[in-house]
């Protein structure tokens, strides 16, 4: 996983990254030089990550609500039985997937149906970005 910043120095506005230290589930970024020239390199930045099959499945494991779920759960057995749970929960999952690695894709391409496994809403996610 690269957590590289897309700028990593702003010489024009006399402000610099001296270092990144990624780690998992945690970043370190220094950025130095006056504060409003510090405030514009950090509103410029983007860290991002590739879309990667393992981390669908880590999405949409982690967007169930249940520590204990699996892919092969159903989305009815983990208790999103309703449409409207069903919905928030893949709204969900394309919320995590545009924050961690800035590709959108529609909800309307994760299946949502109550005997959908949280396998198969991996699967449409990472096919709906490949």
């Amino acid at each position: 996983m690269s957590n590289t910043p897309n700028t990593q120095s702003d010489t024009a506005n006399q402000a610099t990254v001296s270092s990144v230290t990624p780690a998992p589930n945690h970043l370190t970024v220094t950025v130095s030089g006056p504060p409003e020239h510090v405030k514009a390199a950090l509103t410029n930045m983007s860290i991002t990550q590739p879309v990667t099959f393992s981390l669908c499945q880590h999405i949409a494991l982690s967007r169930t609500g249940s520590p204990d779920a699996s892919v092969s759960d159903q989305l009815g057995s983990l208790g999103l039985v309703s449409p409207e749970s069903r919905t928030a929960y893949t709204q969900g999952c394309v919320l995590d997937l545009q924050r961690q690695t800035g590709f959108g894709i529609q909800t309307s391409a994760l299946p949502q149906d109550s005997t959908t496994t949280v396998q198969a809403v991996a699967e449409a996610m990472f096919n709906a970005t490949t």
